[in-house]
């Protein structure tokens, strides 16, 4: 099982990715692959976003198995674009947990209760 959490506190934003998914082989893993490649795009936003002082980053760790990305939002009138960012990202994870829910678990959280595997479970899949 993939597990997968993001909260936001204030102007920090935090996400974990840990574990592996389990559809297939190593290297033949759909789904592990989906997941990581957001983890890698939210680590490279992160990043230039960061070099627009938008953000300062404070972690961006990305191993086999692992994933751990925090970064504060130091330009508040870009808030918009942060959350577009953010936004984005955590729908594709919202999308793999609900097309894969033996293999990817997901948690938001934003100063409320989590919502496992996103906030819109109304979406129709195009599961396999």
């Amino acid at each position: 099982m993939l597990y997968v959490r993001y909260d936001k506190k204030r102007d920090v934003h935090r996400l974990r990715v840990k574990g592996h998914a389990g559809y297939a082989r190593k290297g033949e893993d759909i789904v592990c692959a989906a997941c990581s490649i957001l983890a890698y795009t939210l680590g490279q936003n992160a990043r230039d976003l960061e070099r627009s002082r938008i953000v300062e980053v404070n972690r961006c760790a990305i191993e086999e198995g692992e994933a751990a990305i925090d970064f504060a939002v130091i330009d508040r009138s870009k808030e918009a674009v942060v959350q577009l960012v953010m936004d984005s990202i955590l729908r594709g994870y919202e999308l793999l947990a609900s097309n894969f829910p033996e293999n990817v678990q997901y948690c938001r959280q934003r100063g409320e209760k989590a919502k496992p595997r996103g906030y819109n479970q109304d979406d129709t899949s195009d599961r396999r």
